[in-house]
C-alpha cells in the first residue's frame, strides 16, 4: 500500500539524514564525499585519505616516481557505499517489486526486524556529474523528514493514526510503548490514559481494574538509592538527565516520530497490542541485548577490555563522581554498535552527549550500555512485572467463565457418580407402572406367560 511505501522511504531517508547530520568525530558522514569518482569504504568515514585528492592521480610504476606524483587509490566514503547498497553492516534486503507491492525474501529469516529497502543508486561514481558531501544531503532531507512537522514525517504520523496496525518490528514496538506512556496522566493526554483505562474497564465487563500499569515501563524519574532509573525501567535507555551515572540516550527508533499521534477511538486496539505483543517485544529486546552484549559487553570483547583507559574513574575504586576519562572510547566510536542497532531499526539517541561533547559526565561506553540494558530483564524489572500484570488481567477477565466451566464439569461428574452408584430408573426413568411390585421384577417372572401381557404395556421397554 501507499503507507507501506512511505514507511520504507522514511526509514531509509531518516537514517541517511541522521548520519549526514553528524560530523566525523561522531562517526557521521557530514564531511564524507559522494558522487563522481568516489569509492566505497567501511561505515566510518576514513580520515586518512590520499594527499591532494584534486590532483592528477596518474602515477609511474617504472620506479622513477618524483615527489609531485600521488597514488591513485582515490577518495573512499561510507556514504558512497550506502548509496550504492554496498556498505558492510548496512546491506539492503532482497526486495522485489511485484506490481504495486514489494516482497522481500530476507524478512522471513529475520522476523521483528525492519525491511531495508535498497537505495538503488548503483554505480553513481561513474554516472554522477558532480561530487558533493553529506552536509548537502542533510540540508535537503532535514526539512523533508528530519523534524516532527516535516512533510514526510507528518504524513506518516497521520496515516499511522488513521490506519492503525499492530507494530511488527522491535523499533515500532519500542516507539509505541514509549509514546503511549510518555506524559501519562498529564494535562492534554485524555486520549491516552483515560481512553485506555476506559477500555480496560470495558474488557473487564464494566468492573474497575487498576492493576494494569503500563506507564511504569518508561518511568522518567530517578531513584535516590541507585542514582538512576529503578527496577530496570526502559527509561534508562532514553534518559536525558544530568544526574544519571550509567543511563543515557542510547536508543532512538527510526520510527520514533511517526508513533507520536494517538486517537481515543483506537484505545481498544492499543490495549490489545499491549496484551498480545508484550511477549514478542520482550523476546526481540532480549535478542538485541544478547547481540550487543556478545560483541561489546561480555568479558573478552574488545570494547569491554579496551574502551576505558587503565585509571578510568568508572572502573576503579574512586569516590563519586565517577566519570569517564576524555581518553576513554565512547559508544559512538564503536565499530559494532551502530550497525547492530540499525539492523533492528535504531540509531543512537544523542551521539553528541554519549561522546562526551556536551560534558564529560555524560560520556558513555558500550560497557555502560550493556550494563544498564541488562537490568531490563531482571526478575523485578518493570518489563517482567508487566508480564505478570497482563497474566493477572487476563485471568480476571476469564475467571467467571472459568469457574462456570468448573461448576458444570463438577455437576457432570457428580451425575456420573450417581449413575454408577444408584439405580437408573430411580434417577431419571421412573416406571409407568403404578404398583410397587412392578419395580421388583425377577428373572423367573419374565418367563411366566401371565406376565407377558403386562410387560408389553410398559412404554420404555418397547423397541
Amino acid at each position: 500500500t501507499l503507507f507501506d511505501l512511505l514507511k520504507r522511504l522514511y526509514h531509509q531517508l531518516y537514517f541517511l539524514m541522521q548520519q549526514c547530520q553528524l560530523t566525523t568525530q561522531l562517526s557521521g558522514w557530514r564531511e564524507c564525499h559522494y558522487g563522481r569518482y568516489i569509492g566505497g569504504s567501511g561505515w566510518q568515514c576514513n580520515t586518512k585519505q590520499c594527499p591532494k585528492q584534486d590532483c592528477d592521480q596518474r602515477h609511474d610504476q617504472s620506479g622513477n616516481q618524483t615527489g609531485g606524483q600521488y597514488p591513485n587509490c582515490g577518495v573512499t566514503s561510507p556514504l558512497q557505499s550506502f548509496l550504492e547498497d554496498g556498505l558492510k553492516g548496512h546491506l539492503p534486503h532482497s526486495v522485489i517489486a511485484r506490481g504495486s507491492s514489494l516482497s522481500c525474501s530476507t524478512c522471513g529469516n529475520s522476523p521483528g526486524m525492519p525491511c531495508r529497502t535498497p537505495m538503488g543508486f548503483a554505480d553513481i561514481s561513474a554516472i554522477a556529474s558532480h561530487t558533493m558531501i553529506g552536509r548537502n544531503i542533510c540540508e535537503v532531507l532535514y526539512d523533508f523528514c528530519g523534524r516532527p512537522n516535516s512533510p514526510l514525517t507528518r504524513l506518516c504520523s497521520y496515516l499511522n493514526c488513521l490506519l492503525p496496525s499492530a507494530p511488527k518490528t522491535l523499533a515500532d514496538m519500542f516507539s509505541f510503548y514509549h509514546h503511549l506512556t510518555d506524559r501519562w496522566g498529564m494535562h492534554g493526554n485524555k486520549h491516552k490514559k483515560e481512553a485506555f483505562e476506559e477500555k480496560v474497564k470495558a474488557a473487564n465487563f464494566g468492573r474497575q481494574y487498576n492493576e494494569l500499569n503500563v506507564y511504569h515501563l518508561f518511568t522518567p524519574s530517578h531513584s535516590a538509592l541507585k542514582k538512576g532509573h529503578s527496577d530496570g525501567s526502559l527509561g534508562s535507555l532514553v534518559c536525558l538527565s544530568r544526574e544519571a551515572i550509567v543511563c543515557g540516550p542510547y536508543l532512538r527508533p527510526i520510527s520514533h516520530t511517526i508513533y507520536e499521534t494517538f486517537s481515543s477511538e483506537h484505545a481498544d486496539k492499543y490495549l490489545s497490542w499491549i496484551v498480545y505483543l508484550t511477549a514478542s517485544f520482550y523476546d526481540l529486546l532480549k535478542k538485541l541485548y544478547d547481540e550487543c552484549n556478545s560483541k561489546c559487553g561480555s568479558r573478552g570483547s574488545n570494547c569491554h577490555e579496551k574502551a576505558c583507559i587503565k585509571d578510568c574513574r568508572t572502573t576503579s575504586k574512586h569516590d563519586p563522581p565517577r566519570y569517564h576519562d576524555p581518553k576513554c572510547k565512547s559508544i559512538v566510536k564503536c565499530n559494532s554498535t551502530l550497525p547492530t542497532l540499525a539492523k533492528y531499526g535504531f540509531v543512537l539517541g544523542d551521539p553528541e552527549r554519549l561522546n562526551g561533547s556536551a560534558g564529560i559526565e555524560k560520556k558513555r561506553t558500550c560497557r555502560d550500555f550493556c550494563t544498564v540494558f541488562a537490568e531490563s530483564f531482571e526478575k523485578d524489572s518493570h518489563l517482567v512485572q508487566l508480564f505478570k500484570a497482563i497474566d493477572n488481567f487476563m485471568f480476571t477477565i476469564r475467571s467467571p467463565f472459568l469457574w462456570m466451566t468448573v461448576a458444570l464439569w463438577s455437576l457432570s461428574l457428580f451425575y456420573l457418580i450417581c449413575v454408577m452408584v444408584g439405580r437408573l430408573d430411580v434417577l431419571h426413568i421412573r416406571s409407568h407402572l403404578r404398583i410397587p411390585s412392578s419395580h421388583r421384577i425377577t428373572a423367573q417372572s419374565l418367563l411366566a406367560a401371565a406376565q407377558v401381557g403386562r410387560l408389553a404395556k410398559i412404554s420404555y421397554l418397547q423397541p
